[in-house]
């Protein structure tokens, strides 16, 4: 799948469904597999959907602070 470098963002239109997935074509043409639970209720054949990644930073320093407090409290000086 190409994901653009400036939206981080790429389509897929669902070919069809197989039991609890989605069988997705990729803008290369490539066919993917993606779990029903993933995409908006009501997905079925020939929906359009861009998908794409966001960066969590502020999720990331949470639980980055998180296991750093767990280490002091097991590993005192």
């Amino acid at each position: 799948m190409r994901i653009s470098k400036d939206t981080k963002s790429s389509q897929i239109i669902v070919d069809r469904i197989e039991g609890e997935y989605a069988v997705c074509e990729t803008e290369d043409k490539k066919m993917i597999d993606l779990p029903i639970s993933l995409l908006p209720e009501g997905v079925k054949e020939g929906n359009m959907y861009e998908i794409g990644f966001t960066p969590l930073n502020k999720a990331k320093e949470a639980r980055k602070k998180m296991i750093e407090e767990k280490m002091n409290t097991i590993w005192v000086d």
